[in-house]
């Protein structure tokens, strides 16, 4: 069989904060200990192909000398393309390893969804967050999701919203900073276990599936600059706004649907908190995200231009 593994480390066996997942040798430890119980877990069934992504921060986290072979890593988080191995249908199944719960979930341990600016999701609608995205690109290309690892919130997500997923909580969500813990000895076991049954029992997973067209929709905290104006008056530089950015993306063919963050043609409007429109904005082009499927990057500068902060 032909696996992608997906990695984050928020979710990751031991880890419960920021800092902790942000570049540590903590918690790249953490990540490595992780993945190598599902590979483990998969390997023991027989041979397979298994590519990593490593998905969290810049895309270089994972520890190569410390991994176990028969495996390789895709860093630097490229483009979701076929040709370098992003996701396509030829992979049977699709892990993630360290994933968490979406934004403004509460009691959840570390919540976000891909940046911690990003106050909701929406794919046609429904409120999605990493392991709803990512799932839900991978599902286009009729690839299921059969093993979710994580916190506690993280995996009560994703048994919401993709049934028959099976999933291993590492830790139990206590708050945003705080969780019960297990070693890595029971981690190892847990997860090694359910990589091996999803081998010999797949599950009877249902592809996270959205009918077209697809409207992606992203409501974050947008920083008004000079010049901005809400119902014609002017606002102070600096003033908190929530922003709605809707962007369009169909893939070429009868394949699927690829969400994109791209669309230098789309407007989006800025509303107050009571959900007053204060115009609509056109976006500019990011290049350096061209064509992502993850990680949106939207604020509104002088003259109401959407670029990076």
């Amino acid at each position: 069989m032909k696996f992608t593994i997906r990695c984050d480390i928020e979710g990751v066996t031991g880890v419960t904060t920021y800092e902790q997942a942000d570049n540590s040798d903590f918690g790249k430890a953490m990540l490595v200990n992780d993945l190598n119980a599902v590979i483990e877990g998969l390997l023991s069934t027989g041979d397979h192909q298994i590519v990593i992504y490593d998905e969290h921060s810049d895309g270089r986290n994972v520890i190569l000398n410390d991994l176990l072979d028969s495996v390789s890593v895709i860093c630097g988080k490229p483009l979701y393309r076929a040709d370098w191995g992003g996701i396509d249908s030829s992979y049977n199944a699709m892990i993630m390893v360290g994933f968490h719960a979406r934004s403004g979930v509460e009691e959840a341990l570390m919540p976000h969804s891909y940046s911690r600016k990003n106050l909701n999701i929406r794919i046609n609608g429904t409120v999605v967050g990493e392991i709803g995205m990512e799932a839900a690109i991978a599902a286009d290309f009729g690839v299921p999701t059969w093993l979710i690892a994580g916190d506690s919130a993280g995996v009560s997500e994703a048994e919401a919203i993709i049934p028959g997923v099976r999933t291993v909580a590492v830790k139990e969500a206590m708050g945003e900073f705080a969780a019960r813990c297990l070693p890595c000895k029971a981690t190892t076991k847990l997860i090694y276990e359910a990589a091996r049954d999803i081998v010999q029992s797949p599950p009877n997973v249902e592809l996270l599936k959205f009918g077209r067209p697809v409207t992606l929709e992203i409501d974050r905290p947008i920083h008004i600059a000079g010049g901005a104006r809400l119902n014609g008056e002017a606002l102070v530089s600096g003033s908190p706004l929530v922003g709605r950015a809707v962007r369009f993306g169909i893939r070429a063919g009868d394949e699927g649907t690829i969400i994109t963050t791209n669309n230098p043609t789309t407007d989006f409007e800025v509303t107050d908190d009571e959900g007053k429109a204060s115009g609509t904005f056109k976006s500019t082009e990011n290049p350096a995200f061209e064509g992502a499927t993850t990680h949106p990057q939207f604020i509104v500068g002088a003259g109401g231009e959407v670029g990076d902060p």
